[in-house]
């Protein structure tokens, strides 16, 4: 009974880490990188148009 509790907060905690993980990283890549978002979202745009059409 108290392993699978402690398995289950074990599993919480890991989980709430990994997603303030990921929301730190976007931030980061935002506030740094502005510019190259646009030109990845440009050449994205332009790699979908040349496979659709």
């Amino acid at each position: 009974m108290w392993d699978r509790e402690d398995s289950q907060e074990v599993g919480l905690e890991a989980a709430i880490l990994e997603r303030v993980r990921n929301s730190s990283l976007v931030e980061w890549f935002c506030a740094d990188n502005v510019v190259g978002l646009k030109y990845t979202a440009e050449a994205a745009a332009v790699s979908i148009f040349l496979l659709v059409g």
